[in-house]
C-alpha cells in the first residue's frame, strides 16, 4: 500500500476555510513553512476528507468504500455524507467502488498489511468476520490485515487515532501512562497484545485524554498528526508544557521536519491533522 510517508500531495476539503477560518489560517502558515502547497476538494459536506476519500492502494489503484458510518445515521447529519468519488480529483484514475463500509480513517496502511479496528466488523455485520478479512486484503492488495480493539470513547471507531505507520515492523501508539483512567489503561493492554501477536513492534508518543472536557474531543491525541513524505505537520493543543515535549518526541522519532499547528478548534469536533487531510501519491 500507499504509506504516508510515500505521499507527496495533499488536498483539504472545500468547507475547511469556511467553517474553521481561524484554525485554516495557522494551518496554511505552517504548510507554507514545510513547503506543502494543498489544493482544494470541491463540493465537500464536511471537513473530515480523510473517511469519506477513497483509500490509494498503489499508484494508480484506489479503493472507494461507502461512506455510511454508523455515527453518521443519524437525520440531523443526513446532508453530511461526501461521495467521495464525486470529489476524487484525479480524473485520469477510475477508483474500484465497493459496498463495504468502511472511513479512511480506520486504515493504517502498510507495505504489505493495513490495520483496522474492529469497528469494521459491526458496520457490516451480514458479512463474517473471516469473509470480512479476505475481502479487505484483496481490496487493499495486503498479505494481511490486523485488527486492533476500538479505544475508549471513540465514536468513530477509527484507528488513526491509536496507532500509525512508523517503519515496515514498527507502529506508534499512544502513551497512557499519565492516566488515571482505568479504561485507557485496559485498552492499552489490549492494544499492545494485538499488536505483538501480529509480530509488530511498538513506540509511544504522548497523550493526554484526561484533559478531554467531553467523550466526543480529541484535545491531547498527537497522534493523529499529518504526515506527507517526511514531514510532520503536529496537533498542538494550547499546554505550553506538553506541547514542547510532544514536539520534542516526535522531532527525535522524525527529524526537524515536525511543523506544529495550534488545533483545538477542530479538535473540538472530534479529529485532528490527519482527520481534515486527504493525501497520496502523485
Amino acid at each position: 500500500m500507499i504509506t504516508d510517508q510515500k505521499t507527496n500531495k495533499l488536498y483539504l476539503s472545500d468547507k475547511l476555510s469556511k467553517t474553521y477560518p481561524g484554525f485554516y489560517s495557522n494551518f496554511v502558515k505552517a504548510l507554507d513553512a514545510a513547503n506543502i502547497y494543498p489544493e482544494v476538494l470541491v463540493g465537500t459536506k464536511d471537513i473530515w476528507a480523510r473517511d469519506y476519500m477513497p483509500v490509494q492502494v498503489n499508484e494508480n489503484d484506489y479503493v472507494g468504500f461507502k461512506y455510511d458510518p454508523t455515527y453518521l445515521r443519524f437525520e440531523k447529519y443526513k446532508n453530511k455524507k461526501t461521495d467521495g468519488l464525486a470529489v476524487f480529483p484525479l480524473k485520469q484514475i477510475k477508483p474500484e467502488r465497493t459496498e463495504i463500509i468502511l472511513d479512511g480513517g480506520n486504515v493504517i496502511a502498510g507495505n504489505d498489511w493495513a490495520i483496522l479496528t474492529a469497528r469494521i466488523f459491526s458496520e457490516n455485520p451480514d458479512i463474517a468476520p473471516e469473509s470480512m478479512i479476505e475481502i479487505i486484503c484483496k481490496l487493499l492488495q495486503v498479505k494481511r490485515i490486523i485488527i486492533i480493539p476500538v479505544a475508549p470513547y471513540d465514536f468513530t471507531g477509527h484507528a488513526d487515532g491509536a496507532v500509525r505507520f512508523y517503519k515496515e515492523d514498527t507502529v506508534l501508539i499512544n502513551d497512557y501512562s499519565k492516566t488515571e483512567n482505568k479504561k485507557y489503561r485496559e485498552y492499552d493492554l489490549h492494544l499492545r497484545m494485538a499488536l505483538h501477536n501480529a509480530g509488530l513492534k511498538y513506540l509511544t508518543v504522548p497523550c493526554l485524554p484526561d484533559i478531554n472536557k467531553n467523550n466526543t474531543s480529541a484535545y491531547g491525541f498527537y497522534i493523529n498528526y499529518l504526515r506527507i513524505g517526511n514531514t510532520i505537520l503536529l496537533p498542538t493543543f494550547e499546554n505550553d508544557v506538553e506541547d514542547d515535549y510532544a514536539v520534542a518526541r516526535f522531532k527525535e522519532l522524525f527529524g526537524n521536519l515536525v511543523f506544529p499547528v495550534k488545533s483545538n478548534e477542530i479538535a473540538a469536533q472530534g479529529g485532528v491533522l490527519n482527520c481534515i487531510s486527504w493525501t497520496c501519491k502523485q
